[in-house]
């Protein structure tokens, strides 16, 4: 790790240099294909300063980027350049563009292959020294290994493999690669024409029995679509050697493509209309239109320049990982825009302000606002929703403790007189609300100046609705054969009655522990008679049920005089 750097600003920086890597390929492929020499330059390699500016500009973009999803879009659509970058302003025809992809694949797949073992055999040199000689300090070079691989040797490598002369690849000496021969024609092809016989069975089904489809089957068809792309593309300037397999597949492929394509449609407009958008649902429109736009152009076009496709995904994910219509703020304005309504509804949300309701609400509108709040927080876009609350507390969380979006869903919910509800539960089941509360720890001596005792009781699990524990205090006087006896009884869960050895009682109302966020410990105390007691209360954990708390531990230190 890159000393003062945050784990997010590191990630955005390591995203931006792997940007500015791959737009320097993507150059280096532009400039070599239109024959312009580097020395007019003087030496510098205009690209190179291109992709460094680009660098800079992205890690400025990302470095307070709230969602991940747009560094993985932009990568990828920038990836992609790869295939086109030589073809801009040229005009090439279908087979030349195939078998260039097909060398840019097998490309990667060596350069991949390749910095593996390479950086594998040095992390190993590495890990021997350390082992032999016990040099703990070498300890950070292993992040730099695979930096130096993928974002260093990679680009070089892959450039060394990918063809310089592309206008080789158009001419009749070119050969196919046999290994890509032997894939297309008897593996990609047959499972491809057998993933689609599959996949238009089901579709006779829910035709037949009229019902929506199920909800995977976005990721089916996008799979279907993606795969029967990648084979396509690799089998184009093969097609006319292929067996039966892979000329069904380029001349079929993409009207077979036209129904899953409408049944997609159909399946993420209807959950879009119900639930709204989120970043699945938004790649899977994304994977709509692409695959809309390649089908009918490849279906209506007679050019059949294969290059369009790529270059049409391209720009949808450049689209969508940066700007207004980027994922994160697409979904991020439509649940917000859900969240409104259901609060204005309920008058929970009055002149853009959250007001706490007294009445209890429709269970499936309750269900659906802990939801979507959810949502939010887990994918860090409470930020939208900041200004509703008088009271922030709970949404200033630091946004890298995820793990705390459930205790923060419920912590909000409350604020506003809600309940939180497992999506998962069913109208006629109120569901148990979990509960806990922390205090902290004291290793600080505690005087004893209005007790007699301490007892440091310590966790203690309820394991039923009539606890009872037993506590004895050592005894000072040498006369008396048995210790005395504090009787410590928890009746319901939820009510703690503390009794004296003489049999004088107190009484502890633990609800008391969940009504309220804690600072410190929370302390509580009660006198009967002589008989004085103080429960200090480090830890406590629950359940609300029919808005009945039921105690499952609690952690405290007894004070008492009797």
């Amino acid at each position: 790790m890159i000393h003062g750097l945050k784990h997010k600003e590191m990630l955005a920086l390591t995203a931006s240099i792997f940007y500015g890597t791959v737009m320097s390929i993507s150059f280096t492929l532009f400039l070599e294909t239109h024959k312009q020499t580097l020395e007019k330059y003087r030496g510098i390699r205009i690209f190179d300063i291109i992709s460094i500016i680009f660098v800079s500009i992205s890690y400025l973009l990302f470095m307070n980027a709230e969602y991940h999803i747009s560094l993985m879009l932009i990568g990828f659509g920038l990836l992609l350049s790869i295939l086109y970058a030589p073809y801009i302003f040229l005009k090439i025809d279908g087979d030349e563009f195939s078998k260039f992809f097909t060398e840019v694949n097998l490309s990667l797949f060596f350069t991949g292959i390749t910095t593996l073992i390479l950086c594998l055999g040095i992390t190993a040199i590495i890990a021997s020294i350390q082992y032999l000689f016990g040099i703990i300090a070498l300890n950070a070079l292993y992040f730099y290994v695979w930096i130096f691989g993928y974002v260093f040797f990679a680009p070089f490598y892959l450039l060394s493999l990918v063809p310089k002369n592309l206008r080789f690849l158009s001419s009749d000496e070119y050969e196919h690669p046999k290994f890509i021969k032997f894939v297309v024609n008897n593996m990609l092809s047959p499972l491809l024409i057998v993933y689609m016989f599959i996949l238009y069975i089901y579709i006779i089904k829910i035709i037949i029995i009229w019902e929506l489809p199920k909800g995977n089957l976005a990721y089916i068809v996008s799979w279907f679509g993606a795969k029967g792309t990648i084979t396509y593309l690799l089998a184009y300037s093969i097609r006319e050697q292929g067996n039966i397999w892979l000329q069904l597949v380029c001349k079929y492929f993409y009207h077979a493509l036209i129904i899953p394509i409408i049944l997609l449609a159909v399946g993420i407009w209807v959950r879009i209309d119900q639930y709204g958008i989120t970043e699945p649902r938004y790649l899977v429109m994304l994977t709509t239109i692409w695959l809309s736009g390649s089908a009918g152009y490849m279906i209506i076009s007679k050019s059949k320049k294969l290059e369009v496709i790529p270059i049409f995904l391209s720009l949808l994910l450049i689209i969508a990982s940066i700007g207004p219509l980027s994922a994160f703020n697409v979904s991020a304005h439509s649940q917000v825009s859900r969240l409104e309504v259901y609060l204005k509804e309920n008058n929970i949300l009055v002149n853009n302000k959250i007001k706490k309701t007294e009445v209890e609400i429709n269970f499936d509108e309750e269900k659906e606002i802990g939801s979507i709040l959810w949502y939010l927080i887990k994918t860090n876009k409470d930020e939208y929703i900041k200004e509703w609350f008088l009271k922030t507390d709970h949404i200033n969380i630091d946004d890298d403790l995820n793990v705390y979006a459930m205790e923060k869903t419920k912590n909000i919910m409350n604020d506003m007189g809600l309940t939180y509800i497992d999506y998962y539960r069913s109208v006629k089941q109120r569901p148990s609300s979990h509960v806990s509360t922390k205090g902290g720890y004291s290793h600080v001596a505690i005087p004893l100046e209005k007790y007699d005792y301490l007892i440091n009781i310590g966790r203690q699990n309820i394991v039923s609705d009539k606890w009872l524990n037993e506590f004895h205090i050592p005894n000072t006087n040498s006369l008396k054969l048995d210790n005395d006896v504090v009787k410590i009884e928890i009746i319901d869960y939820i009510t703690m009655i503390i009794t004296s050895p003489k049999g004088d009682e107190v009484t502890f109302d633990l609800a008391e522990l969940f009504s309220k966020e804690w600072t410190e410990n929370i302390k509580m105390s009660d006198t009967n008679g002589n008989f004085s007691a103080e429960i200090e209360v480090k830890r406590a954990n629950g359940r609300l049920t029919d808005k009945e708390y039921k105690l499952k531990f609690i952690d405290f230190i007894l004070f008492v005089s009797y």
